[in-house]
């Protein structure tokens, strides 16, 4: 699977979009978990280098926030008959 990174800073200082092949990025993943969600992230570096070169993050929530209710709902609460 190919993955977006970005690179280093180039000479003006631009980091510059690449693409590179997961099998050469060594991949970390994590979990943590409250009563309120469930976050779930992949981080990606190239082997022997701490930097990270690609970072994913997913958050699903347990239940509605306290006062949330009426500016929004969630999918599936649709009272729309």
């Amino acid at each position: 699977m190919m993955i977006s990174i970005l690179r280093a800073p180039n000479t003006e200082g631009v980091r510059v979009p690449d693409v590179v092949d997961d099998s050469a990025l060594v991949k970390t993943t994590g979990t943590d978990e409250n009563d309120n969600e469930i976050v779930e992230w992949v981080e990606y570096r190239f082997p022997g280098d701490d930097t990270i070169v690609h970072r994913s993050a997913h958050l699903t929530l347990k239940k509605w926030p306290e006062g949330m209710t009426g500016i929004a709902q969630p999918l599936g609460d649709n009272d729309r008959g």
